[in-house]
């Protein structure tokens, strides 16, 4: 459910974002693709950038999102989506 993305604790929100990686299809790559695009926080986008690599292996659909945040001003945020588009994706928290 897209609440728990609002959640107060930061790690459940991670959660929530490698899980809709893990899911993949393309309801789970547009959410994630709207919280890597929202502007919230930089560890949130990050987990977005580092789910859609997740889900990449499963959804070429994330590959958009993957490339436009390589321009991502933020170098965090930047350096994650770089990493997911090379296959270097892991889960950990």
């Amino acid at each position: 459910r897209p609440e728990i993305l609002g959640a107060p604790r930061p790690s459940a929100r991670t959660y929530a974002l490698y899980a809709l990686g893990t899911i993949g299809d393309d309801a789970a790559v547009s959410t994630l693709e709207r919280a890597l695009q929202g502007g919230g926080d930089w560890k949130d986008r990050g987990a977005a950038a580092k789910a859609l690599g997740f889900a990449l292996t499963r959804n070429e659909r994330a590959r958009g999102p993957l490339e436009r945040a390589t321009q991502e001003p933020d170098p965090f945020v930047r350096k994650k989506a770089e990493e997911a588009l090379q296959g270097k994706s892991r889960w950990e928290v």
